[in-house]
């Protein structure tokens, strides 16, 4: 005959495994809306009446010593998980990328319209009326004011790209790597010391772990990272997790450590002496010999940042030299100063007078310089003429009949102002890089109306294509949550459900309390009476 109190701690235990489904029930509920919460069940064990080996219990029929709750768990999806955080770095990748190439739209996109266009125009016009009457001083100060403005106008599209550079340089910095990303590397490595200080004691942990996969989520929108969440042993019988984070180039599959258990490395962002960005990890920890891991960033906002910033495109950057060549700010800075520069060289070239039929030796050398006359120079005594530095030269500034109207041998007056209006409406050969014919050329066969559509539509397929990539990621990235959600989300109508379920099965438990009372009763008060 089963021990008569056995019973009582059968129905003891029901009541307290129907309490803690009850409370799970509710703490699910109340999170509902809480950001990152993973839902949670509770594990039930059925307990055995048997002895120490099951075969050597009692042959008589018992049942068991009923249920008992080993433990609360989280209801999460790891192939999900990993699934939506690759999803997360690709997204944010393109909204960074699309975010620069809106803030480069802004300051474009009057280009073909009312901007340097418009320039171009007024210029042609202003010498138009020249053909006729080029000794006009009145009709040269229109000219080199229409010229003024040209390049004045060039001078604040350079400045806006620079701004724009610049301001995502600082987003960079100060926003993505110092205050987003190492603080999100050094809370990973404290909650991973939290949690196994707890899972030391024999606790689980279930809300630092919701704050951690949240950062794991957050980190996975910066950067491509892989995490790895691997048992290790304190003891025979007792064991806490290793958590290993690493940075990923999905390139070349090469992978940065960055966080191991309670070792993490942070980032830092610094300016090289050509103007692009470089990334550097300080390895508190692994990567021996590495330091600038620029190449190696290629995911997450991060990674879009800095395609945005470094980017030369495949015309101003070289594939051997290392060079970011996706079409970044650099790349349309690079379009403008070529524009600048081919624009100064043409007419410069076409400016210069030579009464005397001077022939430099050797050829290629400069004519002197009080025959150059060249109509535009840079402002701050570069070489290079660049959109920043054009201006109307100091010679031509202080003097509009500087403009050369007809060169020794001309048929007619004013033949040279043709010639301008020609290079302005006819197409140029090309455009050399810096404006030196000996740079590679940038567009070839254009005029300079044409080069400017040119690079205008550049920027609205970029900006196109972009949107593209980025509302498909939106929307993969929107299945991938609603899947996860599904799994790792709190369901109030379903939990509802739970809550009365499992508040029945307490009454039964008590109900199960109230029979053994009575039997118990029946046997102590009532037994050995017959007959009496």
């Amino acid at each position: 005959m089963r021990p008569t109190f056995l019973a009582f701690q059968t129905a003891h235990r029901a009541i307290a495994a129907s309490q803690i489904l009850i409370d799970t029930a509710g703490n699910n509920l109340m999170n509902s809306e809480t950001e990152g919460y993973t839902r949670q069940r509770v594990d039930l064990n059925a307990i055995s009446n048997g002895g120490y080996i099951q075969r050597y219990k009692p042959q008589n029929v018992t049942a068991g010593a009923g249920v008992e709750a080993v433990r609360v768990s989280q209801i999460r999806d790891q192939f999900l998980d990993t699934r939506f955080r690759q999803q997360n770095s690709d997204d944010a990748k393109y909204t960074a990328i699309l975010s620069g190439f809106k803030d480069l739209e802004n300051v474009l996109d009057d280009v073909m319209y009312n901007g340097i266009k418009n320039e171009i125009a007024e210029f042609k016009n202003a010498l138009d009326p020249m053909l006729e009457n080029s000794s006009s001083s009145d009709m040269a100060m229109v000219a080199r004011s229409a010229s003024q403005k040209m390049a004045s106008i060039l001078n604040t599209y350079a400045s806006h790209v620079e701004t724009v550079r610049e301001q995502e340089i600082f987003d960079l910095q100060s926003v993505n790597i110092n205050t987003d990303f190492n603080s999100i590397v050094r809370s990973i490595a404290s909650l991973n010391k939290q949690i196994n200080e707890e899972m030391a004691h024999g606790n689980t942990p279930n809300e630092l772990y919701d704050e951690r996969n949240l950062l794991f989520d957050k980190l996975s929108g910066l950067a491509d990272v892989k995490i790895n969440i691997s048992p290790k042993k304190l003891s025979d019988t007792l064991s806490v997790e290793r958590v290993q984070i690493y940075l990923m180039d999905s390139k070349t599959g090469k992978s940065i450590d960055l966080v191991d258990d309670e070792a993490f490395n942070t980032l830092t962002a610094e300016k090289n002496p050509d103007g692009t960005l470089r990334v550097e990890i300080n390895s508190a920890f692994g990567n021996t010999g590495i330091k600038d891991i620029t190449n190696y960033l290629n995911g997450g906002t991060i990674g879009g940042k800095l395609d945005i910033i470094n980017g030369k495109g495949s015309e101003f950057g070289s594939y051997a030299s290392g060079d970011n060549l996706f079409r970044g700010t650099l790349y349309y800075k690079g379009m403008l100063d070529t524009f600048a520069a081919n624009f100064a060289r043409v007419f410069n070239d076409i400016n210069r007078y030579n009464p005397n039929g001077f022939q430099p030796d050797p050829p290629s050398s400069p004519l002197p310089v009080d025959e150059q006359r060249d109509l535009f120079s840079s402002n701050d005594g570069s070489a290079v003429i660049t959109a920043k530095n054009i201006r109307v030269s100091v010679d031509w500034a202080n003097d509009p009949m500087y403009l050369t109207a007809t060169q020794p041998g001309d048929p007619s007056g004013g033949e040279n102002i043709a010639r301008m209006i020609v290079a302005i409406t006819n197409p140029q050969a090309a455009f050399y890089k810096e404006g030196d014919s000996g740079q590679p050329s940038v567009f070839n066969d254009g005029t300079f109306e044409e080069y400017l559509t040119g690079m205008s539509s550049t920027l609205g397929l970029d900006v196109s294509l972009y949107n593209d990539y980025s509302s498909t990621s939106g929307y993969v990235m929107s299945s991938l949550f609603t899947a996860r959600q599904s799994v790792s989300g709190v369901n109030t109508e379903e939990e509802g459900v739970y809550l009365m379920t499992y508040q029945k099965s307490y009454n039964a438990a008590v109900r199960y309390f109230t029979v053994l009372d009575e039997a118990v009763n029946t046997i102590i008060n009532n037994m050995g009476l017959v007959g009496r």
